[in-house]
């Protein structure tokens, strides 16, 4: 219990310093970066529910003490659950690889040298337990998904976990906690690309708990997750005891300036089940 509790603190004291974001600004390319949140209007894409859309960020302050996300579900299940939607906008990258900048290393060929993460705080109702989300990629005129175009590879995590990945040989790299990969730098830095052996990850797909769409590197295509309940249970644990819920985006690269570590714009929705507590 006590490796436990020093493992969320430390968790907790990573999470809020990256949504507090960077006070530096005399860089023209952060590593770590808090894209500014941009306010959208319904446009009457909001479903029958009539919920509003909301961006940014909340501290909660947990009054509750939950062991194992196995708790975090029982108290959802007997719980009044509420919705609520979101939108999630993961701006572009447009700029080069911050290659030597912070913990990245130099330009080398083949090998992850740089990265530039995004930090996108999800806020949630004051004293709220995130008990499912529903990922929604169709919304907008006239679509039927998203789509996305990133090189070299990318990870899109929440609260430190990594729910999908371009490049699932990080996987075998990164600590566990109740089964979910923990995204860390420092474990994926410097490796060498396995160009032969490159295949996505999606959390849970292996054990039939999600499904995932991601296309090939430097190649425009769809962009789609739908992860089973049990797993967000797992991801809202690790939330609440780091009282911050944020995504993060991820982008990699190795040795092409012109290229490396850009994507294009991500946006879609999130429908939040919460109960109050």
């Amino acid at each position: 219990m006590r490796t436990l509790t020093s493992f969320l603190l430390i968790l907790g004291s990573l999470l809020i310093l990256c949504c507090r974001g960077s006070d530096d600004s005399s860089s023209s390319t952060d590593v770590v970066s808090e894209p500014e949140i941009i306010e959208t209007s319904d446009e009457g894409q909001v479903p029958d529910s009539g919920e509003e859309i909301d961006s940014g960020v909340v501290l909660i302050q947990p009054e509750l003490s939950f062991d194992s996300p196995d708790d975090l579900a029982d108290f959802c299940q007997n719980a009044e659950i509420k919705t609520k939607w979101y939108e999630v906008i993961i701006p572009p990258n447009e700029g080069t690889c911050p290659w030597g900048e912070g913990d990245n290393e130099e330009m080398e060929q083949g090998a992850i040298s740089a990265r530039i993460e995004q930090v996108i705080p999800f806020q949630i109702p004051e004293g709220a337990i995130v008990c499912d989300m529903t990922f929604d990629f169709s919304y907008g005129e006239n679509l039927q998904s998203k789509t996305i175009r990133y090189d070299d590879f990318f990870i899109l995590a929440f609260n430190g976990a990594v729910v999908i990945s371009s490049y699932d040989a990080w996987m075998d790299d990164f600590s566990e906690a109740y089964g979910l990969r923990m995204y860390s730098w420092a474990d994926i830095k410097g490796q060498d690309i396995e160009w032969d052996n490159i295949g996505n990850y999606c959390l849970g797909e292996e054990e039939g708990l999600s499904e995932c769409t991601v296309p090939e590197s430097d190649e425009e295509g769809t962009f789609y997750i739908d992860i089973d309940q049990s797993l967000v249970t797992k991801l809202s644990f690790l939330g609440f005891y780091a009282q911050a819920h944020a995504f993060n985006f991820i982008t990699t690269g190795d040795n092409d300036p012109d290229t490396d570590c850009n994507h294009t714009e991500l946006d879609f929705r999130v429908l939040l089940k919460y109960a109050l507590k």
